[in-house]
């Protein structure tokens, strides 16, 4: 899929947030219909395509914006986020518990030991805990450098060890 950028005007883009739908998919029906395309009820890969979409802008609402949405990561990792709060996935926790008491014992992990440890790539685990606002931090340690989970992430990891 190729992504593009085109600018509305204020006339349709608020034509298009009275649908209630994202821009992305209005465009593309608006293409589908110009192209006359099969309808995307009715083609299983359009349906394919839409939940690419769903989740891509799943994802993006996730970092921010006030909403209720639910999305699976790559991880297979169920995620809710509603109003900007986040429930820890239990395939996630075991993970989070281990940085946590690896913080509280003064001790920085490196993002690819602890995804190591739990059987995850660095890009599985970066992408399960970014939700929570949880980021290692490229930073260097006793002269090695790397992608650290840092003492000040304690108060905010406990937050969500305790929520869930």
């Amino acid at each position: 899929m190729k992504h593009t950028s085109i600018r509305l005007s204020d006339a349709h883009m608020e034509r298009i947030e009275a649908t209630g739908q994202s821009t992305t998919i209005i465009i593309k029906k608006a293409l589908d219909a110009y192209f006359n395309l099969p309808d995307e009820a009715t083609d299983p890969a359009r349906k394919l395509i839409d939940e690419h979409v769903r989740l891509y802008h799943s994802a993006h609402i996730a970092h921010g914006v006030s909403t209720e949405n639910e999305h699976t990561m790559s991880t297979g990792t169920k995620h809710v986020v509603a109003h900007n709060e986040h429930v820890v996935s239990t395939d996630i926790k075991p993970a989070l518990a281990y940085i946590l008491s690896e913080l509280e014992e003064g001790r920085e992990p490196l993002l690819p030991d602890v995804a190591g440890r739990f059987g995850m790539s660095t890009q599985a685990l970066a992408k399960a805990l970014s939700p929570l606002g949880i980021r290692a931090r490229e930073t260097k340690r006793k002269g090695v450098p790397g992608r650290y989970f840092t003492l000040d992430m304690k108060e905010n990891m406990s937050k969500f060890i305790k929520d869930s």
